[in-house]
């Protein structure tokens, strides 16, 4: 066992306990170190279950795996998991012993099929956290009758205590985070419109799928290295300008945000770009006067005709012609016309477009462009779709 004023195994168990905050994996590696700096055989963080008296072991060292499955097995039916039961209190370390009847532990099969084989006599325990159902705690196996109620042993697992609780909590907080981080990727991913999330030098910090489909098309937006820059010369100038001015590195007062439009090829028509201030909290990666996040929404027009075909084919299961049909016949104030554009018989738009309303529960084109028009896809006709 370390002499108590040797403060290196110490030192070294809770540095590996914050390096498996970053990195669960390394959360054996912690509770081997653990076990190191109190002289123990080996050890476990333990998760029980009050409600159906069962336990389970997400993090062992020292200790033979099968035997750990038989433990997991037993883990509300013996003496040790009792005297923690009744004894236990968050914060502070017990040992077993002074529980625990030797000569009663040593009659159960629990000895038999797990202490035994293992050379294990007593563990000392400290209860991380009592949340609900579940209790959390850190349990340390000693093969030494005695050396689990030591005083220098309990007040190490009491600081190791301490530290993992911590760390236990800031994992548990990790993993919400990054658990909302994906829903938030994912919906993104799904949007019609180019999303960045980019820093006040113009730095790409995110972009989802449509941002990339943009930047790899070239015509309007594109990027050198990291940094997000206009096909010409004086948008670039203004958006990046725009840039600046939303993460506060311009002398002008941050506004709410700004529009504008980003040029591009001859045939295209420009894409619609909006650049909006993001979050003003300070992270601990951010440097002093580093400036802030910002969001920039980019619509191309072009593609919205798409983009209001496709959210109707499957907001209504409509076929692709049957929603083409119908937004043409909107856009272009009747079936005539619509049918003319896309070269079909009138009958033919007529058939679709009756689909189109057995469908969506309309009945009449005004009322198929008062729901288009709420659903947010009725194209820019300049026409009161209730008149």
């Amino acid at each position: 066992m370390p002499e108590s004023h040797d403060a290196e195994p110490l030192e070294r168990a809770v540095a590996a306990i914050y390096d498996a905050v970053l990195d669960p994996a390394l959360l054996t590696a912690a509770i081997d170190a653990i076990a190191k700096a109190t002289g123990a055989v080996g050890g476990m963080l333990g998760i029980f279950d009050i409600v159906n008296g069962q336990g389970h072991a997400p993090s062992i060292a020292g200790l033979d795996p099968e035997l750990l499955a038989l433990f997991e097995q037993r883990y509300g039916l013996n003496l040790w998991t009792q005297a923690i039961q009744q004894h236990a209190r968050v914060g502070r370390s017990l040992s077993s012993e002074p529980f625990v009847d030797a000569r009663a532990l040593r009659a159960t099969e629990f000895h038999d099929a797990i202490l035994a084989p293992q050379g294990l006599v007593a563990q000392s325990f400290n209860l991380l956290r009592r949340d609900g159902r579940f209790t959390v705690g850190l349990a340390m196996m000693h093969g030494v009758p005695g050396r689990s109620a030591e005083p220098d042993v309990l007040h190490r697992m009491d600081l190791m205590g301490a530290h993992l609780g911590r760390a236990f909590e800031l994992m548990r907080r990790l993993d919400t985070l990054q658990a909302r981080l994906d829903t938030c990727e994912a919906a993104l991913e799904q949007q019609r419109c180019a999303v960045f999330v980019l820093d006040g030098a113009a730095a790409i910090r995110y972009a989802n799928a449509q941002a990339q489909r943009l930047l790899a098309e070239g015509d309007g937006l594109f990027s050198v290295g990291h940094w997000l820059s206009a096909r010409h010369n004086g948008d670039g100038a203004m958006l990046a300008a725009a840039i600046a001015n939303a993460a506060g590195r311009s002398d002008a007062a941050v506004t709410s945000g700004a529009s504008l439009a980003v040029r591009r090829g001859p045939a295209h028509l420009p894409l619609l770009a909006t650049v909006l201030p993001g979050s003003n909290s300070r992270r601990l990666s951010d440097l002093p006067g580093q400036p802030g996040e910002v969001l920039l929404f980019v619509a191309d027009p072009g593609a919205q005709c798409d983009v209001a075909a496709a959210l109707l084919r499957e907001a209504f299961a409509l076929t692709e012609r049957e929603a083409a049909v119908a937004l043409a016949a909107v856009r272009l104030g009747g079936l005539p016309a619509a049918a003319a554009e896309m070269g079909i018989a009138p009958s033919t738009a007529r058939s679709h477009l009756q689909h189109v309303f057995d469908k969506t529960g309309t009945r009449h084109q005004v009322a198929l462009a008062q729901l288009l028009d709420a659903c947010g896809v009725l194209p820019d006709t300049g026409v009161n779709p209730s008149n």
